[in-house]
């Protein structure tokens, strides 16, 4: 089996948030269920990224953050990079009015894989289940699974 999910959500996961409980029951269950996680190579930095701010905002400490990120590399995490992914988020993206290819290489991901794509971002939610239905909020995966 084989899933997508948003940066959002491994950080959701990986320190006390809103949805922190759903992302970690999520991602429990799909490391007990042997999951691959395909993911857009960008994730490492988009992860890490935040969990830097976090810090930087003192809503966590450089050990949390350093021993989150130890967490996330443990994941069994398949990066994608290849060209033809970069250009289907490139399309994603002027097709849905993005700024970026960021939101949108996830989407490329999951479609090019056909599989399901998981998010915490209400808007990207929206407007990603345009082009491709197989994408889900945290909560809505957790009732399906």
């Amino acid at each position: 089996m084989e899933a997508c999910l948003d940066a959002n959500v491994f950080v959701s996961c990986l320190t006390p948030e809103e949805d922190h409980e759903e992302s970690l029951q999520l991602v429990k269950i799909l490391s007990e269920q042997d999951v691959s996680l395909f993911e857009p190579s960008l994730v490492i930095f988009e992860v890490v990224s935040v969990l830097r701010r976090k810090v930087l905002l003192k809503e966590i400490t450089q050990i949390q953050m350093d021993k989150a990120v130890d967490l996330f590399f443990q994941l069994p995490l398949l990066l994608q990079w290849q060209d033809y992914i970069l250009k289907k988020a490139g399309r994603f993206s002027r097709k849905l009015g993005l700024k970026n290819v960021y939101d949108s290489s996830y989407l490329a991901v999951a479609q090019a894989r056909e599989i399901p794509l998981i998010t915490l971002d209400k808007d990207f939610h929206k407007k990603g289940q345009k082009v491709y239905k197989n994408l889900f909020s945290v909560r809505e995966y957790l009732r399906k699974i």
